[in-house]
């Protein structure tokens, strides 16, 4: 890109909503939001919160792993050819977390306490069980509410990019 001067951020998201053929940016509730943000000016300090949704391009189950013996054993069994080997991770404060050696520099943030992880994060609307999920797809019926297409990534997805998930039969609003 010689000679071309890239756009300020603000000005790359309109472009990209503007440019969105199938008008998916205009969809998702947050675009509208940061576009809006940028007449606001009550902001004073520099704090953000940044979520980078990678829908499903990364195994966060090796980007950072449990650390502690008992915890990473259990890990390795589950993981089999895919665990990384415990001598390589790079532990976090307290050992309980391992990072993986390409991630250094999250590891750096999370002891500084500037990076927290998530983990477990799903369109469940309350905890179940296997038994509940075989009962469900054997039945069709379930002691808990499942969300419409549970297994389905790309339905999945859209429904926590359009703020979508909800309780059958609640309304969309809150």
């Amino acid at each position: 890109m010689d000679g071309c001067k890239k756009p300020a951020r603000r000005q790359f998201l309109r472009q990209l909503g503007a440019a969105s053929a199938l008008g998916f940016a205009g969809q998702m509730p947050l675009m509208s939001r940061a576009l809006a943000a940028e007449n606001y000016t009550g902001i004073t300090d520099n704090k953000s919160l940044v979520c980078v949704f990678l829908s499903g391009g990364m195994d966060t189950h090796n980007a950072y792993v449990p650390y502690a013996t008992g915890a990473y054993n259990e890990y390795a069994a589950l993981r089999q050819g895919l665990a990384i080997p415990r001598a390589s991770l790079l532990p976090g404060i307290g050992n309980t977390i391992g990072f993986h050696p390409a991630l250094a520099s999250l590891r750096t943030l999370f002891n500084e306490r500037k990076l927290g992880l998530v983990a477990n994060v799903g369109n469940l609307f309350k905890p179940m069980t296997p038994a509940d999920l075989f009962s469900y797809y054997e039945t069709g019926t379930s002691t808990v509410a499942i969300p419409h297409e549970l297994y389905s990534h790309s339905h999945q997805s859209e429904l926590i990019q359009l703020n979508a998930i909800r309780l059958p039969g609640a309304s969309a609003t809150g």
